[in-house]
């Protein structure tokens, strides 16, 4: 079963968490490749 997005909010309905999922890899990616292995 693959899970995505729409999937997750239909489980827990009054979570705001998967909405902020966007942001988080939308700044992440915008990092350089140097800072993105610092932060694993």
């Amino acid at each position: 079963m693959t899970f995505t997005l729409d999937s997750a909010r239909s489980i827990f309905p009054d979570t705001q968490v998967a909405d902020a999922v966007p942001l988080v890899v939308q700044a992440c990616n915008q990092l350089s490749a140097e800072d993105q292995l610092a932060l694993l």
